[in-house]
C-alpha cells in the first residue's frame, strides 16, 4: 500500500510540474484539467495548443501515451494521476468526477417505480439530412407543451458507457447545454451529472425517461 501511495505522490508531483512548466496558474489536485468550451467552471488548460503541449509532456516525462481530449475532459489532476498509476486508461473512467458519488446523479433503482411518470409517450421523428428537420424541430419547440431537443445521439446505444466509447468528443458533449436547461441545472453542474451517467453505464432507455420526466 505504501509503495502505491509513493507512486501516486510521485505521479501527482510530475503532472503538477508539467503544468507549472506550462505556466498554468492555480494548479491543485482537484483542479479540472480541460473541458469543452460550454463548461463555465474553472479549467487549467484553456486552449488546444496548451492541451497538446501538456499531452506531449506527459509522454516524455511519464512514458505514457494515448490521452485524447475527450478522455481527459472533466478529469482533475488527481484523477488523471490515479489512472496512470493503475497502468490503464479505460475509455470511460471508473472513478467519479467529484467527491459526490455518481449514484446520487443516477440512482440504481428502476425508474419503472417512479410515482410521477408521465402517461404520454416519447415520440421519435426521423428525417433525411438537409430535409428541413431543424426547422421542424424549431417549430415544434414553440409549443409550450412540447420539448423537441436537438441531436442527442442516444438511440444507437444501449448504455451511456457504450455511447462514451464510440462517440467523438464534439458529438459526445454537444447535447449537454440543452439538456442542462431541460433539467433545470447549470451547464457546469449538469456536466458532472452527464459524466456520472457515463460512469454508471446508465441504460439509454432510462436516460430518455429521465429527460421525459424532467420538466412538468
Amino acid at each position: 500500500m505504501t509503495d502505491a501511495v509513493d507512486v501516486l505522490d510521485s505521479t501527482l508531483a510530475t503532472v503538477r510540474r508539467i503544468l507549472d512548466g506550462l505556466v498554468v496558474p492555480n494548479v491543485t489536485e482537484d483542479a479540472v484539467i480541460a473541458a469543452p468550451s460550454f463548461y463555465d467552471g474553472p479549467v487549467l488548460l484553456k486552449n488546444r495548443g496548451q492541451f497538446n503541449n501538456f499531452v506531449g509532456q506527459l509522454a516524455v516525462n511519464l512514458r505514457f501515451v494515448g490521452y485524447s481530449f475527450e478522455e481527459i475532459a472533466f478529469l482533475t489532476v488527481r484523477q488523471l494521476s490515479e489512472m496512470y498509476v493503475r497502468d490503464s486508461f479505460p475509455p470511460v473512467p471508473s472513478i467519479p468526477l467529484s467527491d459526490e458519488k455518481y449514484e446520487l446523479h443516477f440512482p440504481k433503482e428502476s425508474l419503472d417505480q417512479a410515482d410521477s411518470r408521465k402517461d404520454f409517450p416519447i415520440s421519435f421523428l426521423l428525417g433525411a439530412p438537409r430535409s428541413g428537420t431543424t426547422l421542424l424541430r424549431a417549430m415544434l419547440n414553440l409549443h409550450t407543451s412540447l420539448w423537441a431537443p436537438g441531436e442527442l445521439h442516444l438511440a444507437n446505444f444501449a448504455t451511456m458507457a457504450d455511447r462514451a466509447r464510440q462517440v467523438g468528443a464534439i458529438l459526445r458533449y454537444m447535447p449537454i447545454p440543452e439538456v442542462a436547461s431541460r433539467c433545470g441545472e447549470s451547464v457546469t453542474e449538469f456536466s458532472k451529472t452527464f459524466r456520472g451517467w457515463e460512469l454508471a453505464a446508465a441504460p439509454v432507455a432510462d436516460v430518455y425517461q429521465r429527460l421525459h420526466d424532467a420538466d412538468p
